[in-house]
């Protein structure tokens, strides 16, 4: 469970769920931490970890923990869904069983063309697509199940550490190549949905940034906007030089600018 919005309801609802060990990564520090978590969570499943790399982030600092390796399946959720039927745990374990290695609620979405419309989230990933024209699913980080197995094959997630906290979407560039890899991985079978509707299923709902509704982000200034911009326009050539095919001067220049920059970003 990532720790941030601390909804009491939904640590109340997985208390009640059988064959359910929970963990939390809080990205808050312990003095922002409710004083209620520790009626439903025991201390010693509760982690503090820097507010770096926003959901998959967190899920990467707990797979450093190694506590589940204990498991047969982990479920990675946010804690600011809804549960409205608690058969998704023998839901998603039924399709784990069926051969998909990783198991989202609702659709990501209905394209998969992610490599030529969003070339730049691979920039700081140690996986690049196999060509422009390979297509993959992707799973949202508010909620989907793996195996054990799936992640020991895996290992590391693909996670872009936006330590300065430019802007939340880029939580989306550890989403993106950390399913691209999982697919290529796995095949053609890799992912499964508990619904096909988008955030939601007949036993999850996912809310964004804590609300039900459209979730929108806060406005940027102008100046951050064009800042932005102008990053992932150079991380989209940086990437076409790595994958072969950028040899015009602003693919070379993009790969001198933005080279140090994701060797900032790929640690911590």
């Amino acid at each position: 469970m990532a720790g941030w919005h601390f909804c009491e309801a939904l640590f109340a609802q997985l208390a009640e769920v059988p064959r359910l060990t929970v963990f939390v990564v809080s990205h808050r520090p312990a003095r922002q931490m409710p004083a209620w978590l520790t009626r439903y969570i025991p201390t010693d499943r509760i982690f503090i970890e820097p507010n770096v790399g926003y959901d998959w982030g967190c899920y990467q600092q707990f797979l450093e923990k190694g506590a589940w390796r204990a498991f047969a399946a982990v479920f990675f959720m946010h804690d600011d869904v809804a549960i409205r039927d608690r058969g998704f745990v023998g839901a998603s374990l039924d399709l784990l069983a069926q051969g998909h290695r990783v198991v989202g609620n609702g659709r990501n979405s209905s394209h998969r063309a992610w490599p030529r419309t969003h070339t730049e989230r691979y920039a700081h990933s140690r996986w690049l697509p196999p060509s422009l024209d390979f297509e993959h699913d992707t799973v949202r980080g508010s909620f989907f199940v793996a195996a054990r197995e799936t992640l020991e094959a895996v290992g590391r997630l693909e996670i872009f550490w936006d330590r300065f906290h430019l802007n939340i979407r880029f939580g989306n560039w550890s989403m993106t190549p950390t399913c691209g890899r999982i697919q290529e991985m796995f095949g053609e079978r890799a992912f499964a949905f508990l619904s096909e509707k988008y955030r939601a299923s007949a036993y999850v709902d996912e809310y964004e940034r804590g609300e039900a509704g459209s979730g929108s982000d806060a406005p940027i200034s102008p100046w951050r906007r064009r800042l932005l911009g102008s990053f992932q326009e150079l991380c989209r050539n940086y990437v076409r030089r790595r994958m072969g095919f950028g040899h015009t001067w602003r693919d070379a220049l993009a790969q001198r600018m933005v080279a140090p920059i994701v060797r900032l970003f790929s640690g911590r």
